[in-house]
């Protein structure tokens, strides 16, 4: 069974399931590593959305939001 919550975000809290949450706090990287991580993104997503469309693009997006959490964490690291 699965409890589903709406605030700010939806949440769903799954019956015996293991979650994670990831903190970073205001300062932990510095500015010009944020920037850099963030502008790199945008890039990768204006490409993506001059080259795909629809139901593509979404699933790439989502994609390039997943690396794009894995190199904040990389960098958190």
């Amino acid at each position: 069974m699965t409890t589903f919550f709406r605030r700010n975000l939806p949440h769903y809290h799954l019956p015996n399931a293991t979650y994670f949450v990831t903190f970073r706090l205001a300062g932990s990287l510095p500015f010009d590593v944020v920037k850099r991580l963030h502008e790199e993104y945008e890039a990768e997503k204006r490409q993506l959305q001059r080259h795909l469309s629809g139901k593509a693009l979404y699933e790439t997006l989502y994609q390039a939001q997943k690396r794009q959490f894995a190199r904040m964490d990389k960098a958190l690291d």
